[in-house]
């Protein structure tokens, strides 16, 4: 499949790739975090936990250059494709949070690479999924208000809404 340059691609391509992609990375998100913070079945064992923390970061360092890019491929699609006015988006966005900005360096360190940047075991070393779920929802609920709807899907919108209405 040949690869689009993301500042190219349509309301449509934009609508078909949120209900896709962007619905699967926040649903990821949400249900890792739901299973290590909220369901009393799931099974603790260190191996368990570590796989569903490791997938919760793997989609919050996903999200997070989603809504705050740094250097971008041509084919990075980032939220302002979707949004009707980028000066407003980033405006009504604010600077990443200190949070997010740890999850992406963190996960870079220690999930993604294998580097002298890793945390000793310890306290300090444990990840909070509800702290990163709080600091993921107010860049997504802007999104959301800044979001055109010729570009966002329903699929995606709906989830989305439920969510943050859900943890609201």
């Amino acid at each position: 499949v040949p690869m689009l340059d993301a500042k190219n691609m349509s309301p449509a391509e934009l609508t078909t790739y949120s209900d896709d992609h962007l619905h699967y990375e926040l649903w990821m998100l949400y249900e890792t975090a739901d299973e290590i913070l909220d369901n009393p079945d799931f099974d603790r064992k260190p191996v368990h936990l570590n796989m569903a923390v490791e997938s919760f970061l793997v989609h919050a360092r996903v999200l997070a250059p989603f809504f705050y890019p740094e250097a971008n491929w041509k084919t990075d699609v980032g939220a302002d494709h979707f949004v009707r006015n980028v000066g407003a988006w980033e405006a009504a966005r604010g600077i990443a949070s200190a949070e997010l900005i740890d999850v992406k360096k963190r996960s870079a360190k220690e999930i993604a690479h294998l580097t002298t940047g890793r945390q000793p075991d310890g306290p300090d070393k444990r990840w909070k999924p509800g702290s990163v779920l709080r600091a993921m929802e107010k860049p997504l609920a802007v999104f959301l208000a800044e979001a055109d709807s010729t570009r966002l899907g329903p699929k995606f919108r709906t989830f989305a809404n439920g969510k943050l209405a859900q943890r609201g």
